[in-house]
């Protein structure tokens, strides 16, 4: 189906694509079958260079709420954003393309949203690691409702509430009222971005329901050790930073904040010393003291002390 809107949409699916041809289809079913039938599935082929866009077509043929956008390869964030721009749904749902649903995701998730007056639900998920097996996320949070600002505590800590795009529903609104759109060109795009959904957010519903199913490839695993992703991670942690600076409310979350710092020191170490041990490569060592700088930096409570440390040379 091509671009036109269409009628009676509750809920706008948005599936970026690129490169999937082998797990496609595994993906496209769980859409098309969801037991929630007002929905348009937004699929957008982000240059792929394999069989998927044929496949994509294929599906678009036998469903009419399949729109498809192909466009040249900007990345996952852009991808997500020609969807967005697109959507007509009262809400909006994401979904990675060699992921699967819930047959029941949307439904359930709609359900509460509506039942609840929610501007964002939030449900458990399974990480499935390609030829290993299936481990439902051990994170817990109470059912119910909490506030946007509670919410935001927990996304902005990483505790208990991860900045995953994917399994969540939000109303629309909270992205064309806010012009809400994920950064270009970075990984953890959805770390930059989620957060800022839940600021504006009045109610946050959780379910513990295990709708979601996120696919790690064997490729995947390795990839999670690039140098880029690194340092992505920390772009990601300080623009969360900025944005709440620029609102006024940094000091709000503090706290929150600099345990969020403590952990992606860790995780920044661990990742460059696999990289180091693996590859030998002796700009590891330098790039190990930079992240630690960085992060240092960020950490420091207000933008005095910043400058003092840098230019003591500490930071």
């Amino acid at each position: 189906m091509g671009l036109g809107k269409l009628h009676n949409v509750l809920v706008s699916l948005i599936i970026p694509v690129y490169n999937v041809e082998k797990y496609l289809s595994r993906c496209l079913d769980s859409a098309v079958n969801q037991t929630f039938k007002d929905i348009e599935i937004i699929i957008v082929n982000d240059g792929s260079t394999d069989n998927s866009l044929s496949i994509i077509n294929d599906y678009a043929q036998r469903d009419s709420r399949i729109r498809v956008i192909n466009q040249e390869n900007r990345g996952l964030g852009e991808a997500r954003n020609a969807g967005i721009n697109i959507a007509v749904g009262e809400y909006i749902a994401f979904m990675d393309s060699d992921d699967w649903m819930d047959l029941y995701f949307i439904e359930r998730m709609y359900k509460i949203a509506k039942e609840k007056d929610a501007d964002i639900v939030i449900s458990k998920h399974a990480k499935v690691i390609e030829g290993v097996g299936i481990f439902p996320s051990m994170r817990y949070l109470k059912p119910g409702v909490i506030s946007g600002d509670e919410a935001l505590r927990k996304i902005v800590s990483d505790s208990g509430i991860q900045s995953f795009a994917w399994d969540k529903l939000y109303k629309r609104t909270l992205f064309t009222l806010h012009n809400i759109r994920y950064p270009k060109g970075i990984y953890f795009e959805d770390m930059a971005t989620t957060f800022k959904l839940f600021y504006y957010a009045d109610k946050v519903a959780i379910i513990n329901d295990c709708l979601y199913y996120y696919f790690q490839r064997k490729t995947g695993i390795s990839k999670k050790h690039d140098p880029k992703r690194v340092f992505d991670n920390i772009t990601a942690v300080a623009m969360i930073r900025e944005f709440l600076e620029k609102e006024g409310v940094f000091e709000n979350y503090i706290r929150e904040y600099q345990y969020l710092c403590l952990k992606m020191i860790f995780v920044a170490i661990f990742n460059l010393v696999v990289i180091y041990r693996s590859t030998g490569e002796p700009g590891m060592i330098s790039s190990i003291h930079h992240s630690l700088k960085a992060i240092n930096s960020l950490m420091l409570v207000n933008k005095q002390e910043r400058g003092n440390r840098q230019n003591s040379g500490i930071a």
